[in-house]
């Protein structure tokens, strides 16, 4: 039974962390999301896009956000928490500046302009500037701390929406676990033709 049990939060994990960073990634107010960048990067850009990243801690602020979203998942369910020291072994693997930081400054360099980059330099090297980076990580946990709590106040609010939801579906004979179908740019394939 508790092998089930384990199995069951293995498999949870397997499925709750790689959407959880997918809809981070392609939510509509992500970098990642917009259409394409607002113009060419310099090396020059790049550059200073880099040292504004170093002097923002991102590597700390992107490590801090994953850690806080995994321990929200065990929260929401501890049978998930065996697999914490896994989850904090592939976010020391990966989530490293070797990996992300050439991609990272890329996209500075390509929605900042160099002048941007080094009035927000100048803004990061003021002691306001260096305590918003230091404080960030910190800030971001506690961020997600009250949006758990804000949650938590009105899951039931949820839950019974979520009925109400899948009451309608049934009236209407839609099976409630159905997806919405997807749309394709593509028209269908035709059928292979039968063989006399």
């Amino acid at each position: 039974m508790r092998r089930t049990r384990f199995t069951l939060a293995a498999a949870a994990l397997l499925v709750a962390c790689p959407s959880f960073i997918r809809a981070q990634a392609t939510s509509p107010s992500s970098p990642a999301a917009a259409a394409a960048p607002a113009h060419e990067a310099t090396p020059a850009a790049r550059k200073a896009a880099e040292e504004l990243l170093r002097l923002m801690n991102v590597e700390q602020v992107i490590r801090s956000g994953t850690e806080s979203a995994f321990d929200a998942q065990l929260k929401a369910n501890p049978l998930m928490a065996p697999f914490r020291a896994t989850m904090q072994t592939w976010v020391d693997k990966y989530l490293t500046w070797q990996e992300f930081g050439p991609k990272l400054t890329q996209v500075y360099a390509e929605e900042f302009t160099e002048p941007e980059l080094r009035e927000l330099i100048a803004f990061y090297k003021t002691p306001i500037g260096r305590k918003t980076a230091q404080l960030t990580p910190l800030l971001g946990k506690r961020g997600a701390q009250v949006g758990a709590e804000v949650a938590e106040a009105h899951l039931p609010e949820l839950q019974q929406m979520i009925q109400a939801r899948v009451a309608e579906l049934q009236k209407e004979g839609a099976s409630p676990s159905a997806k919405p179908p997807q749309q394709d740019s593509q028209p269908p394939a035709s059928p292979a033709p039968k063989k006399p």
